[in-house]
Parts: C-alpha cells; sequence; structure tokens
C-alpha cells in the first residue's frame, strides 16, 4: 500500500514538473526580423498542465502588437504554429510569424482567422536550428533587400530617384 502510493505521488509530480529530456535548445523569445517587414517571435509556457494556449497565444500576438505600434505600424500574421503541453517537459509554445505595415493598408486588415494556425505534435529541435541560422543570417549585411526597401520607398515617393541612387551607391559600397 505504501509503495503504490509513493507511485502515485512519484507519477503526478512528474506529470505536474516534467523532466527536461525534449530539447536541450531553449528558444530565443525576442521579436528576430527575418526579412525587411517581416518579423517572428516564439514563446514559451513553462507552467506545464496549469498554462493556457489561449493565453499564450494572447501574450505573444500582444507582443507582436506592441511592437508594431512602437515603430507606428500594424503587425499583419503571415504564419502561426503552436504546440500543446506534452510530457516530460514538453512545454507548449507559440510561434509567430508577422509582417509590419502602414495602418490603413490592405494588409492591415488581415488577422489571426485570416491563416491556419499548424498545430505541432512537439517541438522539434530542427526548428529551432532553423530559427537561429535564420537568425544569424539576417544579422549578416542582407545587400539586396536593403535596395529593395530604398527602391520601395522610390515607388512609394517617400525619397527622390537621386536619393535612392545616392543611398543604393552607399549600400553597394559597404559590401
Amino acid at each position: 500500500m505504501i509503495c503504490s502510493i509513493k507511485t502515485i505521488a512519484i507519477s503526478i509530480s512528474i506529470l505536474l514538473t516534467g523532466c527536461a529530456t525534449v530539447t536541450d535548445v531553449v528558444p530565443d523569445e525576442k521579436i528576430l526580423n527575418v526579412t525587411g517587414n517581416t518579423y517572428e517571435i516564439i514563446d514559451v509556457d513553462y507552467r506545464g498542465i496549469f498554462g493556457s494556449e489561449n493565453t499564450l497565444k494572447s501574450s505573444v500576438l500582444t507582443k507582436a502588437d506592441k511592437f508594431a505600434k512602437s515603430k507606428g505600424m500594424v503587425a499583419s500574421p503571415i504564419s502561426a504554429r503552436i504546440h500543446r503541453v506534452g510530457i516530460l517537459a514538453d512545454w507548449a509554445w507559440f510561434y509567430y510569424k508577422f509582417d509590419i505595415v502602414a495602418p490603413g493598408s490592405p494588409e492591415s486588415y488581415r488577422n489571426m482567422t485570416d491563416i491556419k494556425i499548424v498545430r505541432d505534435a512537439r517541438l522539434a529541435s530542427e526548428f529551432y536550428t532553423e530559427r537561429n541560422q535564420a537568425s544569424e543570417a539576417i544579422e549578416q549585411h542582407d545587400v539586396y533587400s536593403e535596395i529593395k526597401n530604398l527602391d520601395k520607398l522610390r515607388k512609394e515617393g517617400l525619397i527622390t530617384s537621386e536619393e535612392f541612387e545616392s543611398k543604393k551607391k552607399q549600400i553597394l559600397k559597404s559590401e
């Protein structure tokens, strides 16, 4: 009888606290610039069975909206992935990829109901590897994206053709 009570107590404590066996990689929970005006964020809920998918999702969306607003823009969803809490420290997480766009633009009216949220069976280390590689690549100087963004500004009439050419030469020289 005592043995079975101990077994039950141990089983319950494992279910509530988990073990760090699923992944040794902890995600970087800051907002990362992927390219141009595209960003991504991932957040992990370490509360286990006491967590909530809706709370986690809401937290990530709030962070993205706050980030976009700080730049005078609006967060426009591109894609999202969610994972429910599992066992053995298989924590719940929510990944969100979004553009920041000007308020009132057609893209600014996109919302979460316009995209399909992919449900992942488990937290794959390959997912973090891809994200970290993308982050490292972004930190490198991306000449093509800079020129493309300048051209967009020129087409929108925010800079002149002369300013575009001047900035383009500066970017190409720095490469």
